[in-house]
């Protein structure tokens, strides 16, 4: 109903997906290169991708919890900002683990 017709909710939202779709192609390519590359076990590969996943999903909890949201018009375009800045992170993130 009302939050998908709002701009600020949907923009946030595809923030969201398209950073869970960025954490699913890292996941496979992070079991790949490690077991291939440094023919280490998959069961390590694996543990270690959800420690680093848990503490870095952790500190986007703990940085989104620090932004204060206001109902005005800066205060969206704060938020926004903010989403944007996340996102960039998350692709720069997934840029160097590729590269």
């Amino acid at each position: 109903g009302q939050l998908w017709g709002n701009p600020l909710f949907c923009r946030c939202a595809m923030a969201y997906a398209s950073a869970n779709y960025v954490n699913s192609a890292l996941q496979f390519l992070w079991v790949r290169v490690f077991m291939q590359l440094w023919d280490m076990d998959k069961d390590y590969c694996v543990t270690s991708f959800l420690i680093i996943s848990a503490s870095s999903g952790a500190l986007g909890i703990l940085a989104a919890s620090c932004q204060k949201v206001d109902r005005d018009h800066a205060g969206k375009l704060s938020t926004l900002r903010f989403v944007h800045k996340a996102f960039s992170g998350a692709v720069l993130g997934a840029l160097v683990v590729v590269v």
